[in-house]
């Protein structure tokens, strides 16, 4: 996950993309929907100044959705976006 300072009100607050390796349309768009869901849940809890990139990379297709949602939010209290 990338997270930068918005300089625009403007700007794209989230923003999902998911590699190549991850093989097969379909299979890439579940991860994106997945994790913009994950997103949705929790944006209450982030920085409103805040704004992410998430990369879904191949090991993401095997986790859960209470997985990918640990690491996401694991990795905003690192950033430390979590309000």
């Amino acid at each position: 996950m990338v997270v930068t300072p918005r300089v625009e009100s403007k700007a794209k607050k989230f923003s999902c993309n998911v590699v190549r390796g991850v093989k097969g349309a379909v299979i890439r768009n579940h991860l994106k929907r997945r994790l913009r869901e994950i997103y949705r849940h929790h944006q209450v809890l982030l920085d409103p100044e805040a704004s992410l990139l998430v990369m879904g990379k191949p090991p993401a297709v095997r986790a859960t959705f209470l997985e990918l949602e640990q690491a996401f939010l694991a990795t905003a209290k690192r950033a430390g976006i979590l309000v």
